[in-house]
Parts: C-alpha cells; structure tokens; sequence
C-alpha cells in the first residue's frame, strides 16, 4: 500500500525537476553576459561628441563573424548614436562587401567630398569603420536568443586626422548589444 503515493509522486518530481530546468538554465547564463568597450588606440577626447558622423556599411568581417542582415548593424549604430544624442549619425553604403583598403581610401577625402559621394545632409566631422570580429548567437531559455558579439570601431575625425579605435565586446540578449555597446561609449566620451 506504500508504494502507491510513492510511484504517484515520482512523475511529479520529474516534472517539477524538468520544468524548472529552463528557467535555472536562463538565470544561470546571465551570470556570463555584459558588454565592454576598450580602447585599442588613440585618445577619445580626439572624438567630439555631438558631430555628425558617417557610418560606413557593411563593416568588413572576418571568419569568426557572420551578418545577420548586410548593413544592419551599422544602421542600428547610428540609430542608437542619434537616440542618445552622442553624434548626429548617418549609415551609408560602399557597396556589398566592405574593406579595410576601400574604408582607408574614403577616410582619405575632404568631408565636401563625402557630403556629395553619399548624398548626406551635411559635412561630416567624424567617420566610423569597423570590423565584425566575431559572432555567435545561442538560445537561453526562457529569455530569448543570447548574441556574443565582438567589433573593432575606428572614429576618425575627418578634420584633425586623429583617430580613436575601441574593441567593443557584447554578450547580451541580442536586441541589447548594440545599445550597450553605444552606451558605453557615450561614458568614454564623457557622456
């Protein structure tokens, strides 16, 4: 008669136990995110914020990196560099596959130049280029899909020729890196 209630019970326990797997495994792997941004070069203080910025898109991307969608990052960097206010920001195209020698050769010409190349409202100041270092995306349950990602930024204002790089690193859930990788860049700029 004992082992009635028991062998009743031990489906429960396996429920109850599979059930709350997901949301342990969640909360566990947020332990492991945040988003750093470091400088690699330069002086942030050569970098004005509140200038108008290009972005140049799709930032060049090595083996470990891949596109979500060609140029959507760069547009979602300049959405978020407008919504904070830190640069008045524009994404331009330099056609399907960005490089670093074709990035070099347009951070080469007169901001007159590049107001009329890409068809920009005003003289930009400042340019960013960049490069996708790496990217990987995993499901946490019950939070949604997680993005490590990693870019190297490179601000170059167009005027002065100083340039300040940062290695930006992310590991968020995915709609989030970007804007905390733009949030942190604002504090380096004294924002």
């Amino acid at each position: 008669m004992n082992v009635r209630p028991v062998s009743f019970l031990l489906p429960l326990f396996v429920l109850l136990a599979f059930s709350a797997c997901g949301p342990i495994l969640g909360m566990v792997s947020r332990t492991s995110e945040g988003t750093s941004v470091r400088d690699a070069g330069g002086n942030p203080a050569d970098i004005r914020a509140g200038a108008k910025l290009l972005i140049l898109s799709p930032f060049p991307k090595t083996k470990e990196g891949f596109y979500l969608v060609r140029g959507e990052d760069e547009q979602k960097f300049a959405d978020e560099f407008n919504r904070l206010g830190l640069f008045v920001a524009e994404a331009r195209s330099v056609g399907a596959n960005g490089s670093p020698e074709a990035n070099r050769a347009i951070a080469s010409k007169s901001p007159a130049s590049l107001k009329s190349e890409f068809g920009l409202a005003a003289d930009p100041d400042v340019l960013l280029t960049g490069t996708l270092l790496a990217r990987k995306t995993y499901v946490a349950p019950m939070r949604g899909v997680v993005m490590a990602v990693s870019w190297r930024l490179v601000f170059t204002d167009l005027r002065g020729g100083r340039s300040w790089t940062v290695d930006a690193e992310s590991k968020e859930l995915a709609e989030d890196t970007i804007p905390r990788i733009v949030e942190r860049i604002g504090n380096r700029l004294g924002r």
